[in-house]
C-alpha cells in the first residue's frame, strides 16, 4: 500500500484486481487490503482506494467513465460488425464521393483504404485485445 501513496495512484490496485485478486483475503498478520488502505495518509488516495476495494463496479462507473474493474471478455461479433461498416461505408464512398475526384486522387485514396484495412486485419489477427 505504500507504493501507492509515492505513486500518488491506484493503478496497481486496480491491476490487481482485473487480474482477479481477491481483496477480501488476509496477510499472515490477519489483514485485509482494506485494512491497509485506512492506514495510508493520502485522503484522496485512501477514497479511491477504498472505492475499488469495496464496491462492485456498477452502471454508474460507466457514467462516471471509471475504467471496469473486470477485464471485459472478448467479442468476435464486435469485430464482425466492423468489418460489415467498413466495407458499406467504402462502398458508399466509392459510389458518391469517388465518381467525382480525380484518376490520381481515386488511386491514392484507394490505396491509402486498402492499407488502412490490411493494417487493421493484420494487428487484429495478431493481437485482437478485448473488442
Amino acid at each position: 500500500m505504500r507504493s501507492i501513496e509515492s505513486l500518488d495512484s491506484c493503478r496497481p490496485i486496480r491491476a490487481l484486481l482485473i487480474k482477479g485478486a481477491d481483496s477480501s483475503l488476509c496477510d499472515n498478520k490477519s489483514k485485509t487490503p482494506l485494512d491497509y488502505v485506512n492506514e495510508l495518509s493520502t485522503g484522496h488516495i485512501q477514497d479511491e482506494a477504498k472505492s475499488l476495494l469495496e464496491q462492485h463496479r456498477t452502471f454508474k462507473s460507466v457514467i462516471k467513465g471509471l475504467p471496469p474493474v473486470k477485464k471485459v471478455s472478448k467479442n468476435r461479433m464486435t469485430l464482425m460488425v466492423y468489418y460489415i461498416l467498413f466495407f458499406l461505408m467504402y462502398n458508399i464512398k466509392l459510389t458518391t464521393i469517388y465518381p467525382r475526384m480525380t484518376v490520381n486522387f481515386i488511386l491514392m485514396a484507394c490505396c491509402i483504404d486498402l492499407l488502412a484495412l490490411f493494417l487493421h486485419i493484420l494487428l487484429t489477427c495478431r493481437d485482437p485485445g478485448y473488442i
